[in-house]
């Protein structure tokens, strides 16, 4: 579709009203994550929104955090090399000031779509006079406004080519425990920046009061796969547990 890359990185005011039309329908035809599906969230370790719930890797596995919010993508349009670069280039992460410095660790929480995340997710689109739709936000998406290299096109603005439908979640809690055939439903991965697992060091100065540090191995790393449980015993009623 090399008539959508050129104007998905036009501010909506520069855009022609066949180009919001072009690329509404396009982004349309695209549906939004249904009940089963499968979706990921990229989360950096210096998260720099001020939220009422856990944003960085950390504080959601010391705090045992189901909850999902923000943007996310469908998990098959993450990058194959899982590169901290790479993640900044298909979702457009290297904004000043980003959580994503491209030497710098990472993680990826993927979840099966349930119910209330199915009724919750939108796309993100511009709105009013100077937006994406001057008009009435449809049924399928939620005003969203926000500082380049966002748009509100319903696409990240990616660097690398491909055309990224993204998607909008207000917080919701995922999922926990395992499916009929024994995996885990929500995962989280942690990754160095060359996309291989990332063991955090019990002795970093970024790891949290209260972190479960128990799960460490003999050399001292926590390991860079988790699941999210059931845990009756915690605030949250889960808690993340190695993989």
């Amino acid at each position: 579709m090399e008539e959508l890359e050129a104007p998905r990185y036009l501010p909506a005011p520069s855009m022609s009203d066949g180009q919001r039309l072009l690329i509404n329908q396009a982004r349309d035809l695209i549906p939004n994550p249904w009940v089963g599906d499968s979706v990921s969230k990229v989360i950096g370790f210096q998260h720099p929104q001020n939220l009422p719930y856990p944003t960085t890797p950390l504080e959601i596995i010391r705090d045992g955090s189901p909850t999902l919010g923000g943007f996310v993508a469908r998990t098959s349009d993450l990058p194959s090399s899982g590169t901290t670069g790479a993640v900044r280039d298909r979702f457009a992460l290297s904004y000043p000031d980003s959580p994503f410095p491209a030497d710098g660790p990472h993680a990826v929480i993927t979840t099966r779509v349930n119910t209330s995340l199915s009724e919750n997710i939108r796309i993100p689109r511009s709105g009013g006079p100077d937006g994406f739709v001057p008009g009435t936000m449809p049924a399928n998406s939620r005003r969203i406004d926000g500082d380049p290299p966002y748009q509100g096109t319903g696409y990240t603005s990616s660097t690398d080519g491909y055309l990224a439908p993204e998607y909008h979640t207000t917080p919701t809690a995922m999922d926990a425990g395992a499916n009929a055939q024994g995996n885990a439903v929500t995962v989280m991965t942690v990754k160095n920046s060359d996309g291989a697992p990332y063991g955090i060091p019990v002795d970093s100065p970024n790891l949290p009061a209260g972190f479960p540090t128990q799960y460490a191995d003999a050399d001292g790393f926590l390991p860079a796969d988790w699941k999210l449980v059931p845990d009756a015993s915690s605030p949250t009623g889960n808690s993340w547990e190695p993989l």
